[in-house]
């Protein structure tokens, strides 16, 4: 019952913005700069009036909304680099450099300011190497002709048109709501693929050198997991293949390539695994249009409950608030008592009537299985 209210509060609190999108201002003449925090949920940015820095400056009524006033130490920090040749847009968010939230949460923002401003303005992002792979996979021309890389804690005098992304309704840093729309319309334009060969895709945490965080599912307890897994899609004829994803290349042990994850995601029927981001990260290569409710893609997300806690941040670790603007059909298992930050299990029943319903039962529009 606990849990139910708190996932009940927070999906009304997403229904009531379901539209939203951010709010963009635009100013001239102004400097910019992402700053370093100590920690990558803590995101802030400044742009500024050069002659007025501690008065003229871009800001955000929104609790943790990113945008923060100049310091007279950032005030003082040295210019990077002029930029006279083009408009630019900027916008703030947490966890540069992380794969999930980078697709989860600054890709839409990206998607729906990609829509809105001129072709010819230029988008400052921070430069890392995941998101100069997703967004060389979504699009290349975008990749190669519409991004100025920038370094944080360095300032950047944008001499022409700065257009920068506020928080509307919504308080935390994450891709939301509206914005979801043009990212579906983004991904469906540059990748209309649709594989005819379908999978069931698993996914298990700790293989990709990228991993750090734990919550890695208990290697006997997983197997079960696996074995229940098969049984249920021989008891309900489920001809998809079986696939276990773990997000790296078994051959030189780095994480797979971006175009390597879209193929697998694109052709997944059901997804099932723990929340992460080889979910997080790869949710966005799954079909941004099916046809029907039958068609969508399914997704089983294991995530803490009231009971576990100590697993994850506690209520906000499930993709169903993130992503549920996404086509997915989804569904959850919460992580039993006796799990930890570094070791996870659920419930094998739990597991087998969340597969009866999605494979063999409940309501018939969503059953994936004639």
């Amino acid at each position: 019952e606990e849990y139910e209210k708190y996932m009940g509060d927070q999906v009304n609190d997403w229904n009531s913005r379901w539209d939203d999108t951010p709010e963009v201002q635009t100013v001239t003449d102004y400097y910019y700069a992402v700053w370093n925090t100590p920690h990558h949920y803590i995101c802030e940015a400044s742009a500024w009036n050069p002659n007025h820095p501690l008065t003229q400056y871009i800001h955000n009524d929104r609790d943790s909304s990113g945008w923060v006033q100049p310091t007279v130490l950032h005030v003082d920090t040295p210019i990077k680099e002029t930029l006279d040749d083009t408009d630019y847009v900027a916008f703030t968010s947490w966890f540069h450099g992380n794969y999930g939230h980078f697709v989860h949460d600054h890709l839409p923002t990206i998607s729906f300011l990609q829509e809105i401003v001129p072709e010819h303005t230029k988008f400052l992002l921070v430069d890392s190497k995941v998101t100069r792979a997703v967004l060389k996979s979504i699009d290349p021309d975008f990749y190669e002709n519409r991004i100025k890389w920038i370094e944080r804690d360095h300032v950047y005098h944008i001499k022409r048109q700065l257009t920068v992304s506020l928080r509307k309704s919504y308080q935390i840093t994450m891709g939301c709501c509206g914005a979801f729309d043009p990212m579906r319309r983004w991904m469906a334009k540059t990748h209309p693929e649709l594989p005819e060969k379908r999978t069931v895709l698993y996914y298990t945490r700790g293989g990709s050198p990228d991993t750090t965080h734990g919550r890695i599912l208990e290697p006997n307890h997983e197997e079960q997991i696996i074995q229940h897994i098969k049984a249920k899609m021989e008891q309900y004829d489920v001809k998809e293949e079986f696939v276990i994803f773990n997000g790296r290349d078994n051959e030189n042990k780095q994480t797979l390539p971006v175009e390597t994850q879209f193929n697998l995601f694109r052709a997944a029927r059901t997804i099932i695994g723990p929340h992460g981001s080889g979910l997080g990260g790869n949710y966005a290569w799954t079909n941004p249009y099916p046809t029907n409710c039958k068609d969508r893609t399914q997704l089983l997300e294991f995530i803490p409950g009231t009971d576990s806690a100590v697993v994850q941040t506690f209520p906000f670790t499930t993709y169903y608030n993130t992503i549920r603007k996404w086509p997915l059909d989804y569904h959850n298992i919460l992580y039993t008592a006796e799990s930890s930050y570094e070791t996870t299990y659920i419930n094998l029943d739990d597991l087998d009537s969340s597969l009866d319903y999605m494979w063999g039962g409940g309501d018939p529009a969503l059953n994936s299985v004639p």
